[in-house]
C-alpha cells in the first residue's frame, strides 16, 4: 500500500514507518530517558502515542476537518474520515488516487 499512493520518497518513507509503527514518539522518548514528558508536543493533554498524534488529538481532528473542506472546494463530497481512512488512506469515492495521496 505506501507505494501505491504516491512516488515522493519522504512519504513513501512516512506512511512506511506510520503504518509499521516505527514512529517515534514523545512516549518512547520519555521511556528511554530522552523527553522530559510523555504528553503530546501539540496539546500537552495526554500521553503521545501514534493514534493520539495521527487522529485523537484535538489539533489532528482540526486539520482533518480542513482537509474535509478542502475535499469539499474540490467537488469531493466525503462526509467522515475515520481512524483506519486517515491511517491506511483507503478512502473510496469517484477521486480516490488525489483523496488517498493527500491522506
Amino acid at each position: 500500500m505506501p507505494f501505491r499512493a504516491t512516488l515522493n520518497t519522504k512519504s513513501c518513507e512516512f506512511q512506511y514507518k506510520l503504518l509499521n509503527r516505527c514512529l517515534v514518539t514523545n512516549a518512547f522518548l520519555f521511556k528511554v530517558g530522552l523527553a522530559s514528558t510523555p504528553a503530546c508536543s501539540f496539546c500537552g493533554d495526554i500521553d503521545e502515542s501514534l493514534d493520539h498524534l495521527i487522529t485523537s488529538c484535538h489539533y489532528a481532528k482540526n486539520i482533518w476537518a480542513e482537509v474535509i473542506k478542502l475535499f469539499d472546494k474540490q467537488g469531493i463530497e466525503i462526509a467522515h474520515l475515520s481512524d483506519k481512512d486517515i491511517t491506511f488512506g483507503s478512502v473510496r469515492c469517484d477521486d480516490e488516487l488525489f483523496v488517498n495521496h493527500v491522506l
